[in-house]
């Protein structure tokens, strides 16, 4: 039994407090090696999507909710409103007060994910599986000490946890933290108020966020910065592009390796400030019923569709795809 419990958690903490209100699960596995994805929207409504008789575009979605091997889940709640419960309810599978997340971490709190917490890391790794987290973290900082407050108050010192102290192997992640270089989808926009915020609008001018990431094995207090990837690397605003491509290089290593595996993909869609590249707001034609707002929303969520897409592909090109869970 001792031998089975770690796979038992990994299920029953996928089952548990957290994943979105839309939720829904591609389970088609054989008997023998299984992997896990979870993909998580940020923000997204539950009748955003098409599948939910939502105005957007997602094909990919839609396929998958129709799947002869998907569960759909018509009633299923998040573990916290805002962003750090619900991704620590994930984590844990429990209330999110449970483990001191009460809020969403900002400039001015000390919070994060206590270290001494079991997680799907931990579970996998015991599950003799391999582990990666890629997207937006927000369960605590990837520094211990980060610069103060824009307003000027606080001491700036915070704790350090990033996905390697809570039981990941690799990971490649953004702490939505700093207004300027890192706002909530990774991209700054115009206008912008004195103190270089982004303010309440409609955000047209693609930025770029830093995402911290470590290798497998690494000392998890060792963090590197990859600077602004999506502006050197011509990303645009396609942020999930970033996340399954780095998740694709994990998925071939691990299989490769022949290990089976559990990704994370935490994306920023659909939070603000969104933004969307012109392959999908063309999807959406600013006119009586459309607004720019809407285009960028949409096309936002067209986007993480075309990119929960690749995912499925992946599995498929690595022949796994039959030995994997994917839950969104």
């Amino acid at each position: 039994m001792a031998a089975t419990r770690p796979l038992m958690l990994v299920a029953l903490l996928l089952a548990g407090l957290g994943l979105p209100v839309a939720s829904h699960a591609e389970i088609k596995v054989k008997a023998g090696r299984t992997n896990v994805v979870v993909l998580l929207a940020d923000d997204l409504g539950f009748g955003d999507p098409g599948y939910q008789g939502g105005r957007a575009k997602t094909p990919h979605l839609d396929a998958m909710s129709k799947s002869p091997h998907s569960l759909v889940f018509n009633r299923f709640y998040c573990g916290g409103a805002v962003c750090s419960p619900t991704r620590a309810s994930i984590l844990t599978g429990r209330t999110p007060n449970r483990v001191c997340m009460w809020d969403y971490i900002n400039r001015n709190t000390h919070m994060h994910l206590p270290h001494s917490e079991f997680t799907l890391g931990h579970a996998a790794s015991a599950a003799g599986m391999t582990s990666g987290h890629f997207g937006k973290w927000h369960l605590g900082h990837f520094a211990p000490q980060e610069p103060a407050p824009h307003n000027g108050t606080g001491t700036g010192s915070f704790n350090l946890t990033t996905p390697a102290h809570v039981g990941f192997d690799e990971y490649y992640s953004a702490m939505p933290l700093f207004e300027v270089s890192t706002t909530f989808n990774c991209g700054c926009f115009d206008p912008q108020n004195a103190d270089g915020q982004c303010v309440e609008g409609h955000w047209k001018k693609p930025g770029g966020c830093d995402y911290m990431h470590a290798g497998k094995g690494s000392d998890p207090d060792t963090v590197l910065v990859d600077t602004t990837p999506m502006l050197k690397d011509g990303y645009g605003a396609d942020n999930a592009k970033l996340l399954v491509d780095h998740f694709e290089g994990f998925a071939n290593r691990s299989v490769a390796a022949g290990k089976a595996f559990m990704g994370v993909i935490w994306f920023q869609n659909v939070h603000v400030q969104y933004t969307a590249v012109e392959q999908f707001t063309a999807l959406y034609p600013v006119g009586e019923d459309t607004t720019q707002q809407q285009q960028d929303f949409w096309g936002s969520l067209s986007a993480m569709d075309a990119q929960i897409g690749r995912v499925r592909a992946i599995l498929q090109r690595l022949n796994v795809a039959d030995d994997t869970i994917v839950w969104f």
